[in-house]
């Protein structure tokens, strides 16, 4: 496993601030802001964390916003899940599955009945216990298909889920199922404020009522969400006593409010800002940069349901007709992998055989013309039967992403095909483009999981469906019986062979084009403490909630 690097630490505190609802013991922290030094014997209480979101979310209520990072990154303050991955205390730096909202689980014999059991008096805001009165109702809502949510898979190969008593709740699945647990990775809706409601439209989706270690304030839209410390949580009160979560898109502007002091932390930052920007003695003296490969991709999915692009060719020759090395070190500065199928190297289920497309535009030229497509008029542009070899990428406002399409349209153009590009904000390019399979071809980031990666979501022809994850709308047969084989067998070898399979039969097909892993980078002002990113898929936040700020530098402005 790769270290995580930061810039202006050389190590990291290694240790745990969140697990199974306990504080871990207050440690010393020494640290400078300006010419200023400050040792704290503890942690101290107060202050505000005012960080940069790059989009609107599209909702705060759990099922709705689980399909939008914007919508994430507030949602687990407020919604706990009953599983979450979490740091390993026997093993630092690595992930492992730990109850959070649940106490404990258990399995029967044959691996077909999961028993969960919650944590009690742990309540609403307004003071309702949470039981397994929401978690039933959760269930019938995410499994509901009129609710807009990406977790309906995730429950589809349950039989039935049975309240055994007020805390005790058991899940009977129709077999054997590997992801069963964490599929729990999920926070629950109040049954006694959504009951009879549409929770596709209801108010909760922008003024939502939580359990969490925070509670919801204010959402000014464009503008700013405001979170505060939940006094009453069960995990005890945060050390922060508010959290501003600015909508700033440009992220040109996030740094020079980083700079000025008006944020606290800029995650996902671009290359350049990274290397270029955040550089001398003012940003030495107060801001904390930090470094880690992770196993975020970016990547050009096909919409198959587009004409242009049934023939495997054309998608073949696309992926030849570009030049990842150029991306990386154009967007990026070298820092960066390219990418080549969707599980990351780390995983123990990554294919590093499957078939490769390294830039050849000779190549995607004899491809594309044995498809038909061919210069026949001389304009530099391919055709046939007097139509130009054409279509539109569709991008979201982001820098490095805007990047990504504008070097992928020059690389096109030089084989004869004229890319144009669309740009929209983040939520209309989920909701309006993406979720309606309204696009061509459309630049996209996420990544699999290393501890164990799920093909489903991707690929699976039954997410073809509005809101679900298989943007490209793809169907193979072959392929959904291998993933449907790699979830029903605990045999690791076993499935190792599927998931080696799939990724063999995805790289030919060609659904998706995998560009490169990104590097993270994220930047905290130095007043900032308890931060320790961690490589995929803890990352930044794993222990955010135990973030403080000492007294003398807390902010006394009101938000």
């Amino acid at each position: 496993m790769k270290a995580v690097r930061p810039i202006t630490i050389l190590c990291l505190l290694l240790i745990l601030f969140f697990s199974c609802g306990k504080k871990e013991k207050d440690q010393a922290a020494s640290t400078s802001i300006g010419e200023t030094r400050f040792s704290a014997d503890k942690p101290e209480y107060g202050g505000t964390l005012v960080r940069a979101l790059s989009g609107e979310p599209v909702s705060l209520q759990p099922l709705y916003g689980y399909s939008d990072g914007a919508s994430c990154e507030v949602i687990i303050h407020l919604f706990p899940p009953l599983v979450r991955k979490l740091e390993d205390p026997d093993r630092p730096g690595f992930p492992k599955l730990t109850p959070v909202l649940a106490e404990s689980w258990s399995f029967s014999p044959d691996g077909r009945e999961l028993e969960f059991k919650l944590r009690e008096n742990v309540h609403w805001e307004d003071g309702v216990e949470v039981t397994t009165e929401d978690v039933i109702f959760t269930y019938q809502k995410a499994i509901d298909h009129t609710t807009k949510t990406i977790v309906h898979y995730a429950f589809s190969r349950i039989d039935t889920v049975l309240a055994l008593d007020k805390y005790r709740f058991k899940v009977f699945y129709n077999q054997p199922y590997v992801y069963a647990v964490f599929r729990w990775d999920i926070g629950l809706l109040p049954k006694h404020i959504l009951t009879g409601k549409d929770i596709n439209t209801n108010e909760f989706n922008r003024r939502p009522v939580g359990y969490g270690m925070f509670k919801f304030v204010n959402w000014a839209s464009n503008e700013q969400i405001i979170i505060e410390a939940n006094e009453n949580s069960y995990w005890g009160r945060p050390y922060l006593d508010r959290m501003i979560f600015r909508i700033i898109p440009e992220s040109a502007v996030q740094i020079l409010e980083l700079k000025a002091g008006n944020l606290d932390l800029v995650t996902r930052l671009h290359t350049t800002q990274f290397v270029r920007d955040l550089v001398g003695p003012e940003v030495e003296q107060n801001i904390n940069k930090y470094e880690y490969e992770d196993t975020f991709m970016y990547g050009l999915v096909f919409n198959l349901k587009v004409d242009l692009f049934q023939d495997k060719r054309i998608r073949q020759a696309i992926y030849h007709a570009i030049d990842k090395q150029s991306i990386i070190q154009g967007v990026q500065l070298g820092k960066g992998r390219p990418g080549w199928g969707p599980i990351p190297p780390e995983s123990w289920a990554h294919n590093s055989n499957i078939k490769k497309y390294p830039h050849d535009p000779q190549q995607a030229l004899e491809l594309l013309a044995s498809a038909g497509w061919k210069d026949h008029n001389g304009d530099g542009f391919l055709d046939q039967d007097g139509k130009n070899f054409e279509f539109t990428a569709l991008s979201f406002q982001n820098e490095s992403v805007q990047q990504i399409v504008t070097i992928i349209q020059q690389q096109l153009k030089k084989v004869g095909i004229k890319m144009k590009i669309k740009v929209v904000e983040w939520s209309v390019y989920l909701n309006s483009f993406v979720a309606k399979r309204n696009f061509d071809v459309c630049v996209t980031r996420g990544g699999q999981g290393v501890m164990d990666p799920d093909l489903v979501f991707t690929f699976h022809s039954s997410q073809i469906h509005d809101t679900e994850y298989n943007w490209a709308s793809y169907i193979n047969p072959t392929v959904d019986t291998l993933i449907e084989k790699s979830l029903t067998t605990f045999d690791v070898d076993k499935r190792k062979q599927y998931f080696f399979k799939a990724q063999q039969i995805i790289a030919e097909d060609v659904p998706v084009i995998y560009l490169y892993l990104r590097n993270s980078m994220l930047a905290v002002n130095k007043r900032v403490q308890g931060v320790r990113p961690l490589p995929s898929p803890l990352g930044f936040d794993h222990n955010l909630d135990y973030w403080w700020i000492p007294k003398i530098y807390q902010r006394q402005k009101k938000y």
